[in-house]
């Protein structure tokens, strides 16, 4: 799937840049993503179920902005 992100049309439009950080071996680490897993199954973000929250974020960010996120349905995937 990723590399059909970095080799479609839509996918350079709708991601643009991911082609470079694939062959640049930006990858994303998965240390980072062990991280987030261990901090998501911690129940503080639970009320966030669903929602988009990518391994780099600040969690303590995303968790003090919950209500507002809750609130205003952000980080929410959907076709408009």
């Amino acid at each position: 799937m990723t590399e059909q992100l970095a080799t479609s049309e839509a996918g350079r439009k709708w991601r643009p840049g991911i082609g470079e950080r694939l062959d640049s071996g930006d990858h994303g680490s998965p240390r980072l993503a062990a991280r987030m897993a261990v901090n998501l199954l911690g129940g503080r973000a639970d009320a966030l179920v669903g929602r988009l929250i990518y391994a780099h974020e600040d969690f303590e960010a995303i968790v003090a902005e919950t209500d507002t996120i809750v609130r205003e349905d952000r980080r929410v995937l959907r076709i408009r």
